[in-house]
């Protein structure tokens, strides 16, 4: 009985903070709110570290999804611990994005000059199994978007486009072995590694 009420206040308690307003979020200035929710639209705050920096405010914030599969188990002994995925930005008290660590976007959210260079450079409309697309921003470094097509277990396209839609990287890989490319309509469609674990081309197409 005891456990059965744990869960329920524990249910209870959850859907109480998706239900509400988020107190951490609401305490931030209005251009650090605008900021987290242009970054991180789908997720909770963790944690705030206000700190000072060259004469700066700055805020350093830990979030982490409301989205499923935002967790990953690591081993304690002969326990194993389940632990949320956070993700961390930095902005000033003006708002300018800092950093901002590597996450999933939707496709709607990505600039259209991005979409259009990223159309050109899929011009084989290549889906596979999935298509997934995340943004980040170092320090010092504008925005970048990156989107990975995965064929199979093994094989895997990929590429990364800054704000403007230049690419900036463009690459294949199998097997752990990584081959830049420059679209994936290039004739070097398939590869199959030989013997000699160096990748030959196949003129098939996916």
């Amino acid at each position: 009985m005891i456990k059965f009420t744990a869960i329920l206040l524990i249910l209870a308690c959850s859907l109480r903070v998706l239900g509400s307003e988020d107190q951490l979020f609401d305490a931030q200035p209005e251009a650090v709110r605008k900021a987290i929710q242009d970054c991180f639209p789908h997720a909770r705050i963790w944690a705030v570290k206000k700190r000072s920096e060259d004469g700066q405010k700055l805020f350093e914030i830990t979030l982490f999804s409301l989205n499923g599969g935002s967790k990953y188990s690591k081993p304690d002994g002969y326990d194993e611990v389940q632990e949320l995925i956070t993700y961390t930005l930095i902005t000033t008290s003006e708002g300018k994005v800092l950093e901002e660590s590597p996450h999933g976007i939707e496709l709607k959210s990505i600039p259209d000059a991005v979409v259009k260079s990223y159309a050109q450079w899929n011009s084989a409309n290549i889906k596979g199994m999935m298509v997934t697309w995340a943004v980040q921003k170092e320090r010092g470094k504008d925005r970048v978007y990156s989107v990975g097509i995965t064929l199979n277990q093994v094989e895997e396209y990929y590429a990364t486009f800054d704000g403007d839609g230049k690419i900036l990287k463009s690459k294949f890989t199998q097997n752990g072995t990584t081959i830049e490319i420059e679209t994936t309509s290039d004739k070097v469609k398939r590869y199959r590694a030989a013997p000699n674990d160096v990748f030959v081309k196949d003129e098939g197409n996916r």
